[in-house]
């Protein structure tokens, strides 16, 4: 939204419109980078404890413990 309001302010000469579309837009910026950073943050935690359970595994030879490690 704020990218098509921001435009309507360009091509209208209204430049309130074409501030609010970039408050807009630089939110919406923020909000994805944010959602990405937790997607990374996420699928890192989730890697380190199937390492650890795939390590824990092979040390204390529980197979079962190791295999679940690796997906």
């Amino acid at each position: 939204m704020g990218r098509v309001e921001e435009t309507i302010g360009n091509v209208t000469g209204v430049q309130s419109l074409k501030t609010s579309g970039q408050e807009r837009r630089a939110q919406g910026d923020t909000e994805y980078k944010q959602a990405q950073t937790e997607g990374y943050v996420e699928g890192t935690k989730d890697r380190l404890v199937g390492k650890k359970d795939q390590i824990g595994g092979a040390v204390t030879g529980d197979t079962t413990q190791e295999t679940t490690g690796e997906f």
